[in-house]
């Protein structure tokens, strides 16, 4: 794999718009300091469910923490196991964490800009906090919201939100109307934004495609990356016995074979058809259990689809796991089967731990298996049949193969190490903050 320049420090995302002037309210900014620490608000408000964003902001403000010329501050939801998770990182509530109590009127996070007790919330501790910058990583209007508090924004577009409702309206009348205004609604706030970015290059590409961004003003490629080093530490005290332990904490026998779907559970993530795959396989091998780890909209779905499954047995529904690194490590193959994806961390952390994936070929997903090694990981979006094919085939290596494969698919990770992210990161804020 051929090492892609992440970040473009010398072409800006910020567009002056003709049409829509924002005046900044009269909340105190943080004033940007020549020297000493800049402080970034990241801003989430989360689903909770420690998915990819999640975990990816959780290593990248750890990480940031260390710097000297970077203070990482997080708002999200509290109570929920993200914010949770953060306090186990270290991060102190009053200090470089804080919650809001979001009233969880709407489902979808996105909007959750219209909950006016929380945003009140938001503006009380934005004035305890005075970011020099806030870098927000889901939802649109929340951009345009901290703009017209006055400050400078940058924003992570992870592909994931509503822009990728349209594939549930099947209206065609109603999914052009919904298509043009998210389409407005996106040029507004870009037009707005210190800088954009996006976590892969397919999702950049798909948003120009559509008409969403300006080819003139694409913004710039920032990949979530990984602390490897870190990562293969949390697994290094993973022995044989120690496995045979894990097995025995996901309820599954010490000599089968374990095929895992680590997601959050919703209809874009494809459970079922996790199932379905499952089933297929075991009519081959009598050896393999299936675990299925997350949490998300369709639990309810997926404990009914098992309770009728043919090999309810060999399932196991595990729900939200605070650490699902052991979990990849003792794994004989991981699936992940996206309708669409902005980048792919799961992908990611499967094989940088040396844990084959089997991945449909959408999104970021193809930037990451670009190698020729994963072409047998690679498998055309919906394809069932490929997909049982290509775990079959697997499945089926001997020890050698597996130790080639692995080691290959380690060493391709190496790419998405976090500390490029973060030497990106920095060079970002420290570009806005001197615009």
């Amino acid at each position: 794999m051929v090492a892609l320049n992440l970040a473009c420090p010398n072409h800006s995302n910020k567009v002056e718009s003709k049409d829509m002037a924002l005046s900044p309210l009269s909340i105190p900014t943080g004033r940007i300091p020549k020297k000493g620490r800049k402080k970034v608000l990241f801003y989430y408000p989360d689903f909770g469910a420690m998915g990819g964003i999640e975990r990816f902001i959780e290593s990248v403000t750890s990480s940031l923490k260390t710097q000297a010329n970077i203070q990482p501050i997080i708002i999200c939801s509290k109570g929920t196991s993200f914010y949770e998770r953060l306090e186990e990182k270290g991060f102190i509530e009053g200090v470089n964490l804080w919650g809001i109590k979001t009233l969880s009127i709407f489902k979808n996070p996105n909007f959750r800009v219209f909950d006016f007790i929380s945003l009140a919330q938001l503006v009380l501790l934005l004035k305890k906090i005075k970011p020099h910058i806030v870098h927000v990583h889901i939802g649109q209007i929340e951009n345009l919201f901290f703009k017209v508090l006055g400050y400078p924004v940058v924003y992570s577009f992870h592909g994931y939100g509503s822009l990728y409702s349209l594939k549930n309206t099947k209206n065609p009348l109603k999914r052009r109307i919904k298509k043009y205004l998210l389409r407005w609604l996106f040029k507004k706030t870009v037009s707005h934004l210190d800088a954009l970015l996006f976590v892969s290059h397919s999702e950049q590409e798909r948003m120009v495609e559509e008409g969403f961004l300006s080819p003139e003003n694409p913004g710039q490629i920032v990949y979530n990356g990984l602390a490897l080093k870190q990562l293969k530490k949390s697994v290094s005290h993973i022995d044989s016995e120690k496995s045979k332990e894990l097995k025995v904490y996901f309820g599954v026998p010490i000599n089968s074979r374990i095929i895992s779907f680590i997601n959050r559970m919703d209809e874009n993530k494809n459970p079922l058809e996790f199932i379905e795959l499952a089933e297929k396989l075991a009519v081959v091998f009598e050896d393999l259990y299936f675990v299925m780890a997350g949490t998300g909209p369709m639990d309810e779905l997926i404990q009914n689809r098992l309770a009728v499954s043919p090999i309810q047995g060999r399932f196991r529904f595990v729900g939200y796991q605070k650490d699902v690194y052991p979990l990849i490590y003792i794994s004989d193959l991981i699936i992940h089967v996206p309708n669409m994806e902005g980048f792919g961390l799961c992908v990611l952390e499967s094989i940088a731990l040396g844990t084959p994936c089997l991945a449909y070929a959408v999104g970021g997903i193809n930037e990451i298996l670009s190698f020729p090694a994963a072409e047998q990981l690679r498998v055309h979006p919906g394809n069932i049949e490929e997909l049982t094919q290509k775990a079959i085939h697997l499945l089926l290596l001997d020890t050698k193969g597996q130790i080639e494969l692995s080691q290959e698919l380690i060493a391709h990770a190496a790419p998405f190490e976090l500390d490029k992210t973060i030497l990106n990161l920095e060079e970002i804020y420290t570009n806005v903050a001197h615009s």
